[in-house]
């Protein structure tokens, strides 16, 4: 599979996984609100669609760190491109496009291995 098939394939990352999901905005009012709660739906090369309690609008950039029951923790820098009410929950639907981690980072080899370790959403 190329690098460009893989950014549009997405991937479903399973809650027994984790010890946490959290998002925080970059800068000065992300210092003084610190980091919320966030639960990933699914996750490709390029980007991510999560929901969350906290307020984002477009043009943010925030970092998501991912706490896995393993003990590792991997933190992504990302841009806010899509918000909107989940209106089930009452949650905050926010798509992010990732800022491309080296390829040399846990991060990016995460990303780079998405889809030897994660099931493909139709």
């Amino acid at each position: 599979m190329g690098h460009s098939d893989r950014r549009h394939t997405r991937y479903a990352l399973p809650d027994i996984l984790f010890v946490s999901q959290e998002i925080k905005r970059l800068g000065i009012i992300g210092s003084v609100l610190g980091w919320g709660p966030c639960h990933i739906k699914d996750i490709s090369y390029a980007g991510m669609l999560l929901t969350t309690t906290k307020r984002m609008t477009i043009g943010d950039k925030i970092t998501v760190k991912l706490n896995f029951k393993t003990g590792v923790e991997l933190l992504f820098t990302c841009n806010v491109v899509n918000a909107s009410t989940d209106h089930g929950s009452g949650d905050l639907k926010v798509g992010v496009s990732i800022v491309e981690p080296g390829g040399d980072t846990p991060e990016g080899a995460f990303l780079s291995g998405l889809g030897d370790k994660f099931k493909a959403l139709p």
